[in-house]
C-alpha cells in the first residue's frame, strides 16, 4: 500500500514538473515573437527611413499615429454598445420585507 501512494506521488510530481516545462515553453514562445516583431519593426522604420529620406519621413508618423488614433472606433461594433439590465431601485415603501 505503502509502494502506491509514493508511485502516486512521484507521479503527481512528475505531472507538475511537466506542467512547469510546458509552461516555460509557452513563456519562450511568447517571448520570442515579440522579440520577433520587434526585429521585423526595426527593419522596416528603417527600411521606410531610407525609402522616403529626412524630408517625407516626417510625414510617416502622423500618418501612422493617425491611423493609432483612428483604429478604436473602427473596431467598435454595436455588441459592444448593449446596456444590459441591471435591477431597478424601488422606494422603502414597495419593498418586500421577510
Amino acid at each position: 500500500m505503502k509502494s502506491e501512494l509514493k508511485r502516486d506521488a512521484e507521479a503527481g510530481a512528475e505531472g507538475h514538473a511537466t506542467v512547469f516545462v510546458r509552461i516555460g515553453r509557452n513563456i519562450g514562445w511568447l517571448l520570442g515573437g515579440r522579440a520577433f516583431s520587434a526585429i521585423v519593426s526595426i527593419a522596416y522604420l528603417a527600411i521606410a527611413a531610407r525609402a522616403l529620406g529626412p524630408a517625407r519621413f516626417g510625414a510617416f508618423p502622423s500618418g501612422s499615429g493617425t491611423a493609432t488614433c483612428g483604429s478604436p472606433p473602427m473596431t467598435f461594433s454595436p455588441g459592444e454598445s448593449q446596456c444590459r439590465p441591471t435591477s431597478v431601485s424601488q422606494p422603502d415603501s414597495e419593498v418586500r420585507r421577510a
